[in-house]
């Protein structure tokens, strides 16, 4: 579950992984139940999750963008 941070947001989206909901209890409670009402939906969410974090969210690829940046940065100097 995600809630409504716009970086999740952004994150759940692009993954088509897991469900967003608002940050009430009663959001969360309401996702909740969307997922046990469809467990092969929310397996093939789960399982979409790793590999986009891996490919767009990781440490090595977060720091390859930031070194680009600077690089960028630098060469505008």
């Amino acid at each position: 579950l995600g809630h409504d941070n716009p970086d999740q947001r952004v994150v759940m989206q692009e993954a088509d992984a897991g469900w967003l909901t608002d940050s009430t209890p009663a959001g969360l409670a309401d996702a909740a139940m969307r997922i046990f009402a469809d467990l092969q939906s929310a397996a093939r969410r789960a399982a979409a999750g790793p590999a986009y974090i891996e490919a767009k969210r990781s440490y090595r690829v977060l720091a390859e963008m930031v070194a680009q940046r600077y690089k960028v940065l630098v060469a505008q100097q």
